[in-house]
C-alpha cells in the first residue's frame, strides 16, 4: 500500500523531481525504484479545525466552517545527522466542512452549507530529536476534488449569487498548500498543528492550469535544493529555514492564485478554503 500512495503522489503532484526522492537523484537502473526505498510505517489521524471560505470578487461574507478530517497514511521519520530528523509522509486524506459544527458561522444573509474533500499528498520536514520528543517543522502539499454544498443563498445580490452558483453541488480540483509543526512522543503518538490555504477551481482549463503549476513546482523544487543544502551543513538552523523558505514560496503562490487561479495567466478568480487544523494520531 506504501507503494500505491507513493506512486499515486509522485505521478499527480511530479514528486520525482523534488530534490531528495531516490528517482531525483537517479543512481538506479529500477525506474520504479523510488517507490521500493524506505522504511514507512503506516499510521492513523483524525483532526478538527475551522475552515474560512473566501473569494476576491464576493461582496458579502462567506461562511466559517467547523471541520473534520481523516488521513491514512505511511511515514518515513528517519535519523538525520545524529540528533536531527528527517520526515517524508504520504497519504490520502478527506475531509467535511459545515456551519453546523462547532466553530462554524453563516455568512451574509444567513448563506449556510458544507463542503467535502478527498484527496492524496505529501508532508516533508526536517527536525529534531529530543528524545521522547520528536518535533519537525513541516511543508505539506494536496491535490484533490471538493464538492461544495451551499444553502440559502438566493436571497444574495446576483453578483454573489452568481459566484455561489459557479460551485453549487458540482465537484472540483483542488491544491492545498500547508505549514505546521509535527510532533511525535514515545515514538507512536502524534499531535500535529497546521494552516492550510487551498484553491478550489471553478474551472480547468488545462494548458494555463498545468503551466502555473508546474512554474509553482519548479519554484518549490528549486528552493528545497537550496534549503537542503542549508540543512547539510548547519543542521540545527536548516530545518527552520527549511520550513520558512518552502512554505513562503508556496503560500505566495497560493497568494496570486487567489486573484488569478492561472496565475501568471489571466484567468477566473477562485474559492479559498483557509484552514487551520489540530491533528491527533497514531503510528503503527
Amino acid at each position: 500500500m506504501a507503494k500505491v500512495f507513493g506512486g499515486a503522489l509522485v505521478c499527480v503532484l511530479l514528486a520525482a523531481a523534488v530534490p531528495g526522492t531516490a528517482m531525483a537523484q537517479g543512481g538506479s537502473s529500477d525506474p520504479f525504484s523510488f517507490l521500493k526505498e524506505g522504511i514507512y510505517r503506516p499510521y492513523i489521524e483524525a483532526g478538527v479545525g475551522v475552515g474560512i471560505l473566501s473569494h476576491a470578487e464576493f461582496g458579502g461574507t462567506l461562511p466559517k466552517l467547523g471541520t473534520a478530517s481523516l488521513k491514512f497514511g505511511y511515514r518515513e521519520l528517519k535519523p538525520y545527522k545524529s540528533r536531527w530528523l528527517k520526515m517524508d509522509d504520504r497519504f490520502l486524506s478527506g475531509s467535511y466542512g459545515s456551519t453546523d459544527f462547532p466553530l462554524g458561522e453563516t455568512g451574509t444573509a444567513g448563506l449556510s452549507g458544507e463542503l467535502w474533500s478527498l484527496g492524496v499528498g505529501q508532508k516533508v520536514g526536517y527536525g529534531y530529536d529530543l528524545g521522547f520528543l520528536k518535533l519537525v517543522p513541516h511543508h505539506q502539499v494536496t491535490f484533490g476534488a471538493a464538492k461544495m454544498q451551499p444553502q440559502s443563498f438566493s436571497t444574495l445580490s446576483a453578483a454573489d449569487s452568481a459566484i455561489i452558483g459557479r460551485y453549487y453541488y458540482n465537484t472540483h480540483l483542488s491544491l492545498g498548500t500547508e505549514g505546521g509543526v509535527s510532533t511525535m512522543v514515545f515514538g507512536f503518538l502524534g499531535v500535529n498543528a497546521g494552516f492550510e490555504s487551498s484553491v478550489i477551481y471553478p474551472k480547468v482549463v488545462f494548458p494555463e492550469w498545468i503551466t502555473s503549476y508546474v512554474l509553482a513546482a519548479g519554484a518549490i523544487i528549486l528552493v528545497s535544493g537550496f534549503s537542503e543544502d542549508i540543512v547539510e551543513v548547519s543542521p540545527t538552523l536548516g530545518p527552520i529555514i527549511y520550513f520558512v523558505l518552502r512554505n513562503a514560496v508556496a503560500y505566495g503562490f497560493m497568494y496570486a492564485f487567489s486573484r488569478n487561479q492561472n496565475w501568471p495567466f489571466p484567468s477566473e478568480v477562485p474559492m479559498m478554503n483557509n484552514v487551520f487544523r489540530v491533528n491527533v494520531g497514531i503510528q503503527f
